[in-house]
């Protein structure tokens, strides 16, 4: 699997191909992964990075390429990937303390503005954490806001 070369989020044909068919097998049998990951997989280094929303992916990203690190699948988003074809490969992500992430997201997303767009009433509320935490908490944790 490859990534366009001016298009890093992008997959070349054989790639959308390969999606397309893992989705297909995905429907008839529950196989491969059914699982969509944010992917960056180096073939040269034979790794693969799960990459995780807000754990400085940027930085992670910036550090490779400094390094000479060629990514044949840079950026791409829900990915279907089939395990065995990487079997060999080094697989890593990096993950953040979740509480510590939620405190950053009722900060940056609450307190310093209302990027939920709460109304009047319901923003006031969520002024205290222990109100936010209880209002995160009853939602859907795959289909959220990914803060």
């Amino acid at each position: 699997m490859n990534t366009m070369s001016n298009r890093p989020h992008a997959l070349e044909w054989r790639g959308r191909i390969q999606q397309l068919y893992y989705s297909l097998v995905h429907l008839a049998t529950g196989t491969p992964s059914a699982r969509r990951y944010n992917l960056s997989i180096s073939h040269k280094y034979r790794f693969v990075w799960f990459r995780v929303a807000k754990n400085g992916t940027r930085t992670i990203l910036a550090s490779l390429r400094g390094a000479g690190v060629t990514l044949d699948v840079e950026e791409s988003f829900s990915i279907r990937y089939s395990p065995r074809s990487y079997e060999n490969y080094y697989k890593f992500a990096v993950v953040r303390n979740p509480w510590d992430r939620l405190v950053s997201c009722w900060l940056q997303k609450v307190v310093l503005k209302n990027a939920f767009k709460f109304d009047e009433k319901m923003y006031q509320e969520m002024q205290t954490f222990s109100s936010f935490v209880d209002f995160v908490s009853s939602k859907d944790i795959e289909n959220c806001n990914s803060h």
